[in-house]
């Protein structure tokens, strides 16, 4: 089954670009010209990984992020914020430095693009094998508790 990767910007030309990118490589994307959009569709079902444009009308990159923050369905889904407008952005590097947001600025080259899209995949799996290690620990001693190996 292929990673599902929302891809967020209102530049039609680059949401053309990184689907053609990203479906090359086997991943399935759903692209959205409108943060509301893609918050609404990803609150119903949370893709694996987005890439949200920083500058957009209306709610901007940071505010789509936020509200994924928010959410409980998308807390923790991994980020990939791409834009060329990192400086306009004083007193918000706390939040483009928390865990699961990654940044990538743009122009960019390919191979950037798709090491930061498989680092943000592979995150969560790796998390979701180390529970069944941990169930696996605690399910042979008997104890039921869990192992400081998996934490």
């Amino acid at each position: 089954m292929a990673y599902r990767i929302a891809v967020v910007d209102d530049d039609s030309s680059i949401l053309d670009l990184l689907r053609v990118i990203l479906e090359s490589e086997g991943y399935s994307v759903q692209a959205f010209d409108s943060a509301p959009v893609a918050l609404k569709t990803a609150v119903k079902n949370p893709p694996d990984a987005a890439i949200i444009d920083l500058m957009m009308p209306g709610m901007d990159g940071l505010e789509l992020l936020r509200a994924f923050r928010y959410n409980t369905r998308t807390r923790d889904l991994p980020v990939l914020i791409c834009s060329a407008y990192y400086e306009n952005l004083a007193g918000s590097e706390a939040e483009l430095t928390q865990q699961n947001v990654l940044r990538l600025r743009k122009p960019f080259h390919v191979q950037e693009l798709l090491n930061l899209v498989e680092q943000m995949v592979s995150r969560p799996r790796r998390r979701k094998i180390d529970r069944k290690k941990a169930k696996a620990v605690g399910d042979s001693t008997g104890s039921g508790r869990i192992s400081a190996f998996a934490a």
